[in-house]
């Protein structure tokens, strides 16, 4: 069995996803910066989470078009998790993308 935590943490420690990170100011918070991860930075964090509010951002990620399955999978590939959580996140990416597919 998969050890359950939040794999959430691992992911943001992996690759690149700070250079990739959106960084927003504004007056009204005394210019404190947001750090806004990219889109398909965070639906591999939700993928290798796994629960179902995680998969409902998902795919209203991708039927927005705010990622891109191919770079979901390439990114999927980066994160620093058991091999067992990358493939169970590679098979739910797969099946949203059939899934996508299809209604097209």
């Amino acid at each position: 069995e998969i050890p359950k935590r939040d794999w959430s943490s691992d992911v943001c420690s992996s690759d690149l996803w700070e250079a990739r990170a959106l960084r927003v100011q504004a007056p009204t918070t005394g210019m404190a910066t947001a750090i806004c991860p990219e889109a398909n930075d965070l639906v591999a964090s939700k993928l290798v989470a796994g629960r179902e509010k995680d998969l409902d951002w998902v795919r209203a990620a991708f039927a927005a078009n705010a990622a891109r399955i191919d770079d979901v999978e390439g990114l999927l590939g980066k994160i620093d998790v058991d091999a067992r959580v990358i493939e169970h996140a590679r098979v739910r990416l797969r099946g949203m993308g059939a899934g996508m597919r299809g209604g097209q």
